[in-house]
């Protein structure tokens, strides 16, 4: 049996039905941008009246989401662009080091930094911004949801 690639990954051209995605966070938006760049139709919906407006519960982003996110949309290259890249870093328990790391210098020949250090906030208006450019996904805030049930006809939310 072969791996399977990316070209496995497209739908059936004759998919209708959106993928329903619950919560409108970094990780759901990041959902809906991948089923957009492979044709799937999505809705999210999200109880909050919009994105974060401040405050942040992730901070720091790793190479390879903004690599994913790069591939999909224009959100990794914004990221690398606006965020600060971190060359080295300190971990502390009070007054104990615990470890540290250091990266190399940026290298112009690698698209995206090891670390950058962007707000959630932010991340989640970028996000939103190139769902807002997305014909294959809608956003629904001040929808919550109460309740699942699951029979052979399908899904109710």
């Amino acid at each position: 049996m072969t791996a399977p690639t990316l070209a496995d990954l497209w739908p059936s051209p004759n998919w209708r039905d959106p993928i329903l995605i619950i919560g409108a966070g970094p990780v759901g938006m990041s959902a809906a941008l991948g089923l957009a760049h492979y044709g799937i139709p999505a809705v999210i919906v999200d109880e909050d009246e919009g994105t974060a407006i401040e405050g942040s519960r992730a901070i720091f982003m790793e190479r390879h989401a903004m690599e994913i996110l790069g591939a999909w949309s224009p959100v990794g290259r914004q990221m690398a662009e606006q965020g600060m890249t971190l060359l080295a870093g300190r971990v502390f328990f009070r007054s104990t080091e615990l470890y540290k790391t250091f990266s190399a210098p940026p290298d112009p020949d690698i698209r995206y930094p090891r670390f950058v250090n962007f707000p959630q906030n932010a991340l989640e208006r970028l996000q939103s911004e190139a769902l807002g450019v997305a014909p294959l996904v809608s956003v629904c805030w001040r929808h919550k949801v109460t309740g699942l049930a699951q029979d052979d006809a399908g899904v109710t939310v």
